[in-house]
């Protein structure tokens, strides 16, 4: 609750985001110097005139002494002591330009125009990676790791692992192994895990997932220093991806108990459809209920039953609420990459 965190904008020149009103036509918008005024611009302004305490803050630090009042536009000095932790959105490395703009904002002090941050000792370069050369930032792999720091803690593993990939295709970090060492575990966290499952499954799955990203950019992931994909201790290599997931899905041990704890109705449902799975018979049932809990209790139990078994259970919901109460549960949309906008001629993007 306290110090509130506020996002900063961050946008390469004229190419931030403006919102208007239907009646507002795109000439009366380009002329209105109110559109063109961002919290970005406006902290360059701010630093332009003299004697302001601005020129020695970096833009994230802004906050801490000033507010930004969206109404007009314009950063007004803090009257309170009550304080902000200012946030520039994450810019993503394959973002390019808008990138090194982050580095530079991240580390000049007071810049008071675009100009001014692609100006190093007197010399105007042309764009904001060069800049950032000359001034030193990218020798090391400082910013890289400032970037997945901050990509960990907001970020979900999945996006974290594409984020590393996309470093790896345009960065040129120079000690990826310590990145990988650094952001292993976070990295992993999703992927489902039981009692036997080791280091060596985790990092070779990691790194099939990485590489598959390389692949789409022609680039192999042995050209890293990072660890050996091997298959020692992992017999999943001729198995689908998918199935490997719901193989190692754990059944709840209290899903397995509540077989028997099946009110009638639910039991003659679980049956009917036990015996048409062990027949090996195909079928569709419609499970009609009151309330949503007495089903999911009995679909818990079928899948622990499924899964106990040793059948691939595929569990999809258009619910999220549904989704998080069964073990192994995906969203429907995700699962089969069903659009959200479906058109007549749309179609469920997987692949073999």
């Amino acid at each position: 609750m306290y110090p509130s965190v506020e996002r900063l904008q961050i946008h390469l020149p004229n190419q931030h985001q403006v919102s208007f009103y239907d009646h507002q036509t795109i000439p009366e918008i380009l002329n209105d110097d109110y559109f063109s005024r961002t919290m970005l611009t406006e902290f360059f302004a701010l630093n332009h005139e003299e004697d302001q305490q601005s020129r020695h803050l970096l833009y994230r630090k802004i906050l801490e002494y000033y507010t930004w009042h969206n109404k007009k536009k314009e950063w007004r000095r803090c009257k309170t002591q009550r304080r902000s932790i200012g946030q520039i959105y994450i810019v993503s490395p394959s973002e390019g330009e808008k990138f090194y703009l982050c580095i530079l904002l991240s580390n000049v002090r007071g810049p008071i125009s675009w100009d001014d941050l692609l100006t190093v000792n007197g010399v105007q370069y042309s764009s904001f990676k060069q800049s950032a050369q000359h001034r030193e930032l990218l020798k090391s792999d400082s910013n890289i790791r400032a970037c997945l720091v901050e990509a960990s803690i907001l970020q979900l593993p999945c996006v974290l692992r594409r984020l590393f990939a996309t470093i790896l295709i345009f960065c040129e970090p120079t000690d990826v192994k310590s990145l990988w060492d650094e952001f292993f575990s976070y990295m992993v966290d999703d992927y489902p895990s039981t009692n036997i499952t080791t280091s060596l499954v985790f990092t070779n799955r990691l790194l099939r997932d990485i590489n598959d990203i390389l692949l789409q950019h022609e680039k192999q992931i042995t050209r890293y220093d990072l660890p050996a994909l091997t298959h020692e201790n992992d017999n999943d290599n001729s198995i689908p991806r998918v199935i490997q997931e719901e193989l190692s899905v754990e059944v709840p041990r209290e899903d397995l108990c509540s077989i028997e704890r099946l009110n009638n109705d639910q039991c003659k449902a679980f049956k009917c459809i036990m015996n048409t799975i062990d027949r090996r018979e195909s079928g569709v049932f419609f499970v009609d209920g009151p309330g949503g809990a007495g089903k999911t209790f009995l679909y818990r139990a079928i899948i622990a039953e499924l899964r106990n078994k040793g059948h691939i259970v595929l569990v999809t919901a258009s619910s999220g609420i549904v989704v998080t109460l069964l073990p192994g549960g995906r969203i429907a949309h995700s699962r089969f990459k069903i659009p959200i906008n479906a058109e007549p001629s749309s179609i469920c993007n997987i692949s073999k």
